[in-house]
């Protein structure tokens, strides 16, 4: 189950990234990206095997973005959003809940382990009113363009109809 959620994750942010060529003005390409998540994920399989088993809590595992630590039985763990991801908001945090029983929360229905990234990806998103005012500004650019072509057909309509 631990690889699946990872290779979904992993998935993801490459197929967000395939979507990217080039990810910030830094100039960070997609393999550089790619790079620091295997980089990344290495260091996080070396601080697992470093780490003791504890009762009681969850046990620490990679997911496929973020390396994270032992949760306590019971309780919402936090972790900043990772730095290695460019496009993330840095200033958030991502979530996972611990059970009573010592294990991640598994959501069935998407067969995986449940992870909150809302605070890392609301930098990506944008609010309503700026969406409102795209939707503006096109309806009023293919309006615009319509014309245009409507009056030039119209003009060579007339132009052939002269000559005939």
């Amino acid at each position: 189950m631990r690889g699946r959620s990872g290779l979904s994750a992993l998935g993801v942010i490459c197929c967000y990234i395939g979507l990217n060529p080039q990810i910030n003005a830094d100039g960070i390409t997609k393999e550089e990206q790619i790079y620091l998540l295997i980089a990344e994920k290495a260091s996080c399989d070396q601080h697992i095997l470093n780490k003791s088993e504890e009762d009681g809590s969850c046990s620490p595992e990679w997911d496929g973005l973020t390396c994270w630590p032992s949760g306590l039985a019971g309780e919402l763990t936090a972790v900043p959003c990772p730095s290695y991801i460019y496009d993330f908001n840095h200033n958030g945090f991502a979530y996972r809940q611990c059970e009573d029983d010592a294990k991640w929360k598994f959501v069935e229905n998407l067969n995986r382990t449940w992870t909150n990234y809302t605070e890392c990806i609301t930098f990506l998103q944008t609010d309503n009113s700026n969406r409102q005012d795209l939707f503006e500004r096109l309806y009023v650019m293919y309006t615009v363009g319509y014309s245009v072509s409507l009056c030039s057909l119209t003009i060579a309509i007339m132009i052939i109809g002269y000559f005939k």
